[in-house]
């Protein structure tokens, strides 16, 4: 995911709100440990753990590095607009509505779109290929 909005130099569609709460969970895992050992005065309750410490550690930086990108780096892309492209550019190829629709598209405008593209309804599933 960090590679993947690097690349794309944004983060709409990221789902943010997953990100806080997995950086959550980290944090929460490390601070049971901390607890842990301060309720039993013993450092071993955090050393002898190594692999809790490290996986929430690990989880904690990866999800600053997430945050970081969609806070401050790029934007969450909430309000831009690329007006450089056409409205279906990079979507050839899909044949379905709920995969040619992105984030604010207008269901039903896409659908119209797409059956003049010749993709059509089908009964249960949506738009197929024709």
């Amino acid at each position: 995911q960090a590679m993947l909005t690097w690349q794309q130099q944004s983060t709409k569609g990221m789902a943010v709100v997953m990100v806080w709460l997995d950086l959550l969970g980290g944090v929460l895992s490390i601070s049971q440990n901390a607890l842990d050992a301060g309720a039993h005065n013993d450092i071993r309750y955090i050393t002898d753990n190594l692999p809790k410490l490290l996986i929430g550690g690990t989880t904690i930086w990866y999800d600053l590095i997430l945050l970081s990108q969609h806070h401050i780096l790029y934007g969450s892309g909430a309000g831009t607009t690329d007006t450089s492209r056409p409205h279906n550019a990079g979507r050839e190829g899909y044949s379905t509505v709920q995969q040619y629709a992105t984030d604010g598209d207008d269901i039903e405008l896409v659908a119209g779109a797409l059956t003049g593209r010749g993709v059509q309804p089908s009964v249960g599933v949506g738009f197929g290929v024709k």
